[in-house]
């Protein structure tokens, strides 16, 4: 197998809601949301204060982080301390699994009953680059990339660079589908990608992938690149963070003008970021005796099939983010 070293630059470059305005008394009101406000597009990005979002141990995102941290621990010394390195990676493949359904989110955008395009969004959280680094140890296990340290240590220096980086990751991923072999075009610019937090701010895309923004038909294969966005903005002279787990519930992207042949159409994802109330979720042991074959556990350079069932579904887009974030693909070849 080909051995390399780990893929820093890949990898590490890798919301309260608005209410209603109410008022009282014997005169009518009329009711009005308020409208989301963009940040200056060129207010500068900075770094919030404790910028250490991938590294946290504070809050619930913190007890999260620890919480895959431990699980990933716990599914690597099955090879480490027992030398059962396919128990290891089946277990690693469910985890990996789970966090990629947790932090994605499907739209399937229809032109016609014929023609739709199916748009993947997945948020690279500390939890999930944790499971992608624990399948790229198990691996890549001679020689291991851990270097003499633990899976731990190893995890926290790649969560640290990424903090360093002061950006959020996403992978964007596009699969048109087509009944009647339609060659109407579809434009989904991946600089036009919008995130909005809970406190109803908008944030333009600060880094992207270019082979996104290439111009498509049904017939196309599916493509997929990153986005990224700054962890801070600078706002009435502050530094404010775009994402925070003590206000934001949900990250939502969106795209106002998709272009499906001659449509243009809003699109919009949203996935859960922060529960309502301050309580850790959990993350699920992995199956024990889940019958995965060999090549349910290698990192994937093709996007799954739609018609897959959902679990099935979800570990192939695994397969495929965990590929696509370190070009483990490349060492099977």
């Amino acid at each position: 197998m080909f051995q390399r070293k780990f893929n820093f630059s890949v990898i590490a470059r890798g919301l309260t809601s608005l209410g209603l305005l109410l008022s009282s008394g014997c005169v009518p009101y009329d009711f009005v949301t308020p409208t989301p406000t963009a940040l200056p597009p060129t207010a500068p990005s900075c770094a919030p204060n404790g910028n250490n979002f991938y590294t946290t141990n504070v809050g619930v995102i913190g007890i999260q982080n620890q919480l895959a941290a431990t699980r990933a621990t716990d599914i690597y010394n099955l090879y480490q301390n027992q030398n059962n390195l396919e128990l290891a990676r089946s277990q690693a493949i469910n985890l990996l699994t789970y966090e990629t359904m947790r932090w994605s989110h499907i739209e399937d955008v229809r032109m016609d009953d014929n023609n739709h395009v199916r748009v993947v969004a997945t948020f690279f959280s500390p939890e999930l680059i944790r499971a992608i680094l624990l399948n790229y140890a198990l691996l890549n296990t001679n020689p291991s990339p851990l270097s003499g340290s633990n899976l731990l240590d190893f995890s926290n220096r790649i969560l640290s660079t990424m903090d360093s980086q002061n950006q959020y990751m996403f992978l964007i991923a596009i699969q048109p589908v087509t009944a009647n072999k339609s060659t109407a075009p579809i434009q989904i610019r991946s600089s036009s990608f919008v995130l909005e937090n809970n406190a109803g701010k908008r944030v333009n895309v600060e880094n992207h992938d270019n082979f996104l923004d290439q111009t498509l038909d049904f017939l196309s294969k599916p493509h997929a690149g990153f986005i990224f966005y700054p962890m801070g903005k600078v706002n009435g002279g502050e530094c404010q963070r775009v994402l925070d787990s003590a206000r934001d519930t949900s990250i939502t992207l969106f795209i106002e003008e998709a272009q499906l042949g001659a449509d243009k159409k809003t699109v919009t994802w949203e996935i859960p970021f922060a529960p309502p109330l301050p309580v850790p979720g959990s993350i699920p042991t992995p199956n024990q005796n889940a019958a995965l074959n060999p090549e349910d556990k290698i990192p994937l350079e093709i996007l799954p099939e739609l018609n897959l069932a959902d679990t099935a579904y979800w570990r192939v887009w695994g397969q495929f983010v965990w590929g696509k974030a370190t070009l483990d693909y490349f060492s099977l070849r």
